[in-house]
């Protein structure tokens, strides 16, 4: 990687082999590893892959306690970046888990809340993941619009980023598109 990341993106139909070729790679590569995927039953749930993706750097279970992921969240905050701590409710959101708002989400005006939730929990991925590592999720062609405009952010910053985003998806219209910008 040399500090330099890239966004790969796999396309075809169900069953010729996308998960093979990841599962490979994967185990070849010998990097830390962050998989999520997206559920067509999950499609109107905003943030569903990406909760899963937190979740996984974080280090906690997909059915952990909402305290749990939250004692967790705001630990590796403090311990990685803690200028985020004032905006932990906002990764919080993604995380689906309550929290309390800090002066500072609860000032933030609403038009901005998006823009400031999609740089805040690209700033915390930024601290998390300083290493290499390989960031994957599967079926992004049934991703929410609130998750495929967060994977949009993501994905602008990774050329300055050690990490190398796999994401696999079936021909489709709907889901999560890279813009013309991915690298």
């Amino acid at each position: 990687f040399a500090g330099r990341g890239g966004v790969v993106m796999l396309v075809g139909e169900p069953g010729i082999g996308k998960s093979r070729l990841v599962e490979e790679l994967l185990a070849s590569a010998a990097l830390p590893a962050y998989v999520a995927g997206c559920d067509q039953y999950e499609m109107e749930t905003a943030y569903w892959p990406m909760r899963a993706l937190l979740r996984s750097v974080l280090g906690v279970a997909a059915d952990a306690p909402g305290s749990d992921v939250l004692d967790a969240l705001t630990e590796r905050v403090a311990e990685l970046d803690p200028g985020l701590l004032p905006w932990v409710p906002l990764i919080a959101t993604v995380l689906d888990v309550e929290c309390f708002p800090t002066p500072e989400v609860a000032a933030l005006a609403e038009e901005f809340r998006k823009a400031r939730l999609e740089d805040t929990v690209v700033r915390f991925l930024t601290s998390a993941l300083r290493e290499p590592s390989v960031i994957v999720i599967d079926d992004v062609h049934l991703m929410d619009d609130a998750s495929a405009d967060l994977l949009t952010s993501i994905c602008r910053r990774v050329p300055r980023r050690p990490w190398l985003v796999l994401l696999m998806r079936r021909e489709a219209e709907q889901g999560f598109h890279p813009g013309d910008d991915a690298h």
